[in-house]
C-alpha cells in the first residue's frame, strides 16, 4: 500500500511538471521598455509630437475597464487630442512606477509579439478644479517587432 501511495505521489507530481510550457521570455531590462519610459516622459512633459512619433499609424488604445466587448479602441488622432488635453488641463503631470514594481517585456514565441507591461500611477492636479488625483494605472504596450513604436496601449484605472 506504501509503495503504492508513493507511486502515485510520484505522478501527480511528474504529471503537474509536464504541463508546462515555455512559450516566451520576460525581460526587465529591454529596449521597449526604454520606448515605453521615453513616451511617457515625452507626454507627461508635453511634447505631444515627440509622444505621438512613438505611436504607429494604426496604433490603437482601449481601455481595459470597458465592458463593451466591440469595443474598437481610439485611433492615434484620438489618443494625440487626449494627450493634448491631459497635458493642456492638468499640471504637475507625473507617470512612475507603482511601488514595489518594475515594468516588464515580454517576447511570445507563439505570435511573434512584444509585449510592455507596467503597473505605473499618474499624479497630477486639475487646473479648473485643483483636485489633485493619483491614480494607478496598469498599462499593456504591443510594441512593433523593432523596438521603435507602440502599435497597441490597453490601460486600466483602477
Amino acid at each position: 500500500m506504501k509503495n503504492i501511495i508513493y507511486l502515485l505521489s510520484f505522478l501527480f507530481v511528474f504529471s503537474l511538471n509536464a504541463q508546462k510550457n515555455k512559450n516566451g521570455t520576460v525581460y526587465n531590462e529591454h529596449p521597449a521598455i526604454d520606448l515605453v519610459n521615453s513616451f511617457n516622459q515625452a507626454f507627461v512633459s508635453g511634447d505631444i509630437d515627440k509622444a505621438s512619433s512613438f505611436l504607429a499609424d494604426d496604433f490603437k488604445i482601449k481601455n481595459g475597464n470597458s465592458v463593451n466587448k466591440d469595443d474598437q479602441g481610439a485611433n492615434k488622432q484620438q489618443f494625440i487630442n487626449t494627450m493634448n488635453w491631459w497635458f493642456n488641463n492638468n499640471s504637475y503631470l507625473k507617470i512612475t512606477t507603482d511601488e514595489g514594481t518594475y515594468p516588464d517585456a515580454i517576447e511570445y514565441k507563439e505570435g511573434n509579439q512584444l509585449w510592455v507591461q507596467s503597473w505605473d500611477r499618474l499624479y497630477g492636479v486639475n487646473n479648473q478644479t485643483g483636485v489633485k488625483f493619483d491614480d494607478p494605472i496598469h498599462r499593456l504596450y504591443l510594441i512593433s517587432n523593432d523596438s521603435k513604436q507602440i502599435r497597441i496601449l490597453r490601460q486600466i484605472f483602477f
